[in-house]
C-alpha cells in the first residue's frame, strides 16, 4: 500500500468512500453526503494550498483517503490543522493503511508549519484514540453532537 497526493481524478472515489463511511450506524443519523457538494469541496481542497487530500492505494485501487485543512484560529495568526475526513476501507484497516494515512497528514501539517494537528476519534472506535496516543497525540477537547432533525 502507498499514500499519494489526491488529484481531481480521485474525486469520484473519495465521494464513494464518504458515502460508505456515513452509511454505518452512528453516522447515518448525524451526517449525510450530498455527492455533488462533497465532490466540489474535495476538488477545492485538492487545489488549495491550505488543504491536503491524500489517497491510500493498493494495487491501483483506492483503499482510503484523508483530508485536512490548515487555518489560523480565532486566537492567533498561527495555523492549526484539522481533519476534514479520514476513510479507510475495512480490508485496509488491519494492514497499516490507516496508520499510513495518519503519517501522511502529520507530515503535511508539520510541513505547513502548523501549531498542532487536530484529529477526530469516532465514539465507538477507542482503537483510533489508542492509535493517536501511540503516535504522540494527547486528548485536547471533546465535542458533542445533537441531531437537529
Amino acid at each position: 500500500m502507498r499514500v499519494r497526493q489526491a488529484t481531481i481524478g480521485d474525486i469520484d472515489e473519495i465521494v464513494a468512500m464518504g458515502q460508505e463511511f456515513v452509511s454505518v450506524p452512528g453516522y447515518r443519523d448525524r451526517l449525510e453526503i450530498e455527492p455533488d457538494v462533497f465532490a466540489e469541496r474535495v476538488g477545492q481542497a485538492i487545489m488549495s494550498t491550505d488543504a491536503y487530500v491524500a489517497i491510500l492505494e493498493d494495487e491501483g485501487k483506492a483503499k482510503g483517503a484523508i483530508g485536512g485543512l490548515a487555518a489560523a484560529s480565532m486566537f492567533t495568526s498561527k495555523r492549526n490543522a484539522v481533519e476534514l475526513f479520514w476513510f479507510v476501507r475495512p480490508e485496509a484497516r488491519q494492514n497499516g493503511g490507516g496508520r499510513a494515512l495518519l503519517e501522511a497528514i502529520i507530515a503535511w501539517a508539520k510541513e505547513a508549519d502548523c501549531l498542532a494537528l487536530h484529529m477526530i476519534e469516532p465514539p465507538d472506535a477507542p482503537e483510533v484514540g489508542q492509535t493517536y496516543q501511540r503516535r504522540g497525540f494527547s486528548k485536547f477537547e471533546t465535542y458533542w453532537s445533537l441531531s437537529c432533525r
